[in-house]
Parts: C-alpha cells; sequence; structure tokens
C-alpha cells in the first residue's frame, strides 16, 4: 500500500477511502480495510486501487493506524495514519440575512 486519500473523515463513517498500492488481489470478502480494530468490506478495481468507507470511531483526534488485509489475518506492513474528527457545529451566523443576488460576506 502506496498511499490513502483521505486522511480524516468524521466519526459517524462512511467517508469513502481510496487506497493506492501493488499486488491487490482479489479475494472477494477476505480483502478488507482496517481501522485500527475494525475491518471493512473493499471495493476492489484493480491490482494497484482499491476503495472503501471508513466505519464509525469513538476515537477523535489521534491517529487510528489504516492497513490492508486480503486473508483476514495478516495485514500489510505499511501503515497510513487515519484521523477522525468531530463533525462541526455552526452556531451563529452573522448576518442571517442579506440581498437576494448575494454579496455578503458571511462571519462565523
Amino acid at each position: 500500500m502506496h498511499a490513502i486519500y483521505p486522511h480524516y473523515g468524521p466519526k459517524d463513517g462512511e467517508t469513502l477511502v481510496q487506497v493506492w498500492g501493488t499486488n491487490f488481489l482479489n479475494f472477494g470478502e477476505t480483502i478488507r480495510c482496517n481501522f485500527g480494530s475494525k475491518s471493512v468490506p473493499v471495493h476492489y478495481y484493480n491490482g494497484n486501487y482499491l476503495t472503501c468507507r471508513a466505519p464509525s470511531s469513538d476515537t477523535v483526534g489521534f491517529a487510528i493506524p489504516f492497513s490492508i488485509t486480503m486473508n483476514v489475518q495478516q495485514s500489510s506492513k505499511e501503515v497510513q495514519n487515519y484521523y477522525y474528527y468531530s463533525r462541526p457545529i455552526v452556531a451563529k451566523l452573522s448576518p442571517n440575512y442579506g440581498p437576494a443576488a448575494g454579496g455578503n460576506e458571511i462571519l462565523i
């Protein structure tokens, strides 16, 4: 595994993570993405590219090791860091009105 994108996503999960590498083999259900101790299915495209969806996590702001397994036993030696964050909350919008044609700067 050479790279993943993105390296972060909301703690609710469901972020589509792209994975680039070499020698990926399509072993069906046994090829998986590992986000720490959680494992999710892979969408296999070819021997160099696959995708998976990040699972949810309670760990926020710390690196989670990301790896690939093709047999649900051994994982890739190369590990990438994946980070979860809490979804931002908009507490105030100012101004909360403006011209229909736009043009006002919104400050948060």
